[in-house]
């Protein structure tokens, strides 16, 4: 039986939206620079960085079981609006995917708010069993690589 989950948060940065959202739809390339302790490598396998379609292969350190973990995710831009800077993928390959969830789509939302902005992400999984954890480790994930990018776009 399919157990689907839905996990969702948002984050107030201070940076300007426009700016947050071109790192990841149109630089994503910078983010193992900004934030090499989370993301030591990013490499697009097919297509263009800013268009759907496109298929990212992700390095990430993720905490397992109290372990530091490198392990990797394939991630396709199924839907990217940059005049609402709204970026929806899906992940198509990977630790996460292989071992925990069937299907694992996110959306990504930034919104301006006075001189920073609100990045929302909302994440919906499968589960493979009943075992398979719940997504909100992914989403504090996000939200630790977005305050680093964050930190970044605000000293440049």
């Amino acid at each position: 039986m399919a157990q689907l989950l839905r996990a969702e948060g948002q984050i107030e940065l201070k940076c300007h939206a426009d700016k947050f959202f071109d790192i990841y739809t149109r630089k994503a390339h910078l983010i193992p620079k900004i934030t090499p302790n989370k993301v030591p490598k990013a490499e697009l396998v097919e297509g263009e960085w800013d268009k759907v379609g496109a298929v990212c292969n992700w390095t990430y350190l993720i905490d397992d079981n109290g372990k530091p973990t490198l392990i990797s995710g394939k991630t396709r831009a199924e839907e990217l609006d940059f005049e609402n800077r709204t970026y929806i993928f899906d992940v198509i390959d990977g630790h996460a995917r292989e071992k925990y969830y069937k299907t694992f789509k996110g959306k990504m939302e930034v919104t301006p708010k006075g001189e920073g902005c609100i990045m929302k992400l909302s994440l919906e999984v499968e589960k493979l069993n009943e075992d398979a954890p719940e997504p909100n480790e992914h989403i504090g994930l996000e939200f630790d690589i977005a305050k680093d990018i964050d930190a970044y776009l605000c000293s440049t």
